[in-house]
């Protein structure tokens, strides 16, 4: 489950972008290791915390989409379910997924991914993310090694899961669905032992919270 309330990333409370932003593995590379993979010099980083609109989106009509050396290459649906109404759709996503690229390929960057969504009136589609071109973006239906195989006048590939392969598996992004310390503090302790020092931790950051509004 999701550590929020609404069981989702929708926040309500200031105390909700405090838990999501200390249970995201994702957050925390950001901020200490965003350079681990790359080549110096490193450009200094302005961190800033972008807060979107909340809107209840249609899982099944979200894609990820791979752009290298400024082509679009591949469309992966996102979730690992199968819904069989998208193999109809193959050419109108293929289309909208076209139309978007189009008007966003100007992107600082000659490899990227783009994350898109389709609405129920299925008019065009909508950007909801950039990621980087690197393998801690999830590649979806397809492996790294793929994307990085195809030719360059090939056709763009879209991959939808097939009945014969739906996936049973637990949610995704678990790893990512609790706050860092209590992976820090759990670490080789049994569960007695961790319940009541990550009690102490949460009646710490109380007494913290009481001092500074003190203050």
């Amino acid at each position: 489950m999701w550590i929020t309330p609404t069981n989702s990333l929708k926040c309500q409370t200031p105390q909700d972008i405090y838990l999501l932003l200390k249970s995201s593995d994702f957050i925390s590379h950001d901020l200490h290791h965003a350079y681990d993979d790359c080549i110096p010099p490193y450009p200094p980083i302005t961190y800033e915390l972008v807060l979107k609109e909340w809107y209840d989106l249609v899982p099944s009509m979200e894609f990820r989409c791979f752009v290298r050396n400024r082509r679009l290459r591949c469309i992966s649906q996102r979730q690992n379910h199968y819904y069989p109404f998208l193999s109809p759709l193959r050419s109108e996503i293929l289309r909208h997924a076209t139309t978007l690229f189009s008007q966003i390929r100007d992107f600082g960057s000659e490899n990227w991914v783009f994350d898109m969504y389709i609405p129920r009136t299925r008019l065009r589609g909508h950007l909801i993310d950039i990621n980087p071109f690197a393998p801690r973006t999830d590649p979806g239906l397809f492996e790294w090694s793929e994307i990085l195989g195809m030719a360059e006048d090939a056709e763009v590939d879209v991959r939808f899961v097939e009945e014969s392969e739906q996936r049973i598996g637990g949610l995704e992004f678990s790893a990512q669905r609790v706050p860092r310390e209590v992976v820090d503090v759990s670490q080789g302790r049994g569960v007695i032992e961790f319940a009541v020092e990550w009690e102490e931790m949460l009646r710490k950051g109380v007494r913290d919270d009481i001092q500074s509004d003190e203050d």
